[in-house]
């Protein structure tokens, strides 16, 4: 992180951009990556909802929308971490009828470039954890806010690494309940 050498940390938090096409929402966009670049953040966490209605679309629909997020994302010239949020898994339940896709988070971390949906780093003498708390459900919610077994068992592992004094940031989107 940037910040780092200088012992401080300019922290950027967005969430919710729900990129689409429609509505001057790229403009929008590109206003708000230069308005982050102008207050010279060192990170910048992304807080999911990055797209609109991935959760009920179809990859192809989804995709148009993950190009004008992406825009947004690489005009920002600070480091930038994403959390997954509920609208950016893709074709979860495709409302037009069409199957559910076999791992709907998978076009968050091709477009992102990140191998899991949750992760951690270290910045200014913080440790962030970015988590992943949408559980699927398909029932009348569609999903609730938890933590799977395989990400708790990631976490445990994760905190046991890190040291007692060190400060600890937690990011998810929604809560955990």
């Amino acid at each position: 992180v940037s910040g780092s050498d200088r012992g401080e940390l300019r922290l950027a938090f967005y969430t919710d951009v729900h990129a689409r096409k429609e509505w001057e929402t790229p403009t929008a966009l590109q206003h708000a990556a230069n308005s982050i670049n102008a207050r010279t953040a060192d990170l910048v966490i992304g807080g999911g909802d990055l797209i609109t209605d991935g959760f009920q679309s179809t990859e192809p629909v989804a995709a148009s929308r993950w190009d004008v997020y992406m825009q947004m994302h690489r005009a920002i010239d600070a480091d930038l971490y994403p959390v997954i949020g509920n609208h950016d898994l893709v074709a979860a339940n495709p409302k037009d009828g069409s199957a559910p896709a076999d791992d709907p988070r998978r076009m968050f971390q091709d477009q992102t470039g990140l191998e899991r949906t949750y992760y951690s780093f270290d910045a200014v003498g913080y440790h962030f954890i970015v988590l992943d708390s949408i559980h699927i459900t398909r029932d009348d919610l569609q999903y609730h806010g938890m933590i799977e077994p395989e990400q708790m068992a990631w976490l445990k592992r994760d905190l046991a690494g890190t040291s007692k004094s060190t400060p600890i940031v937690v990011v998810t989107h929604m809560p955990l309940l």
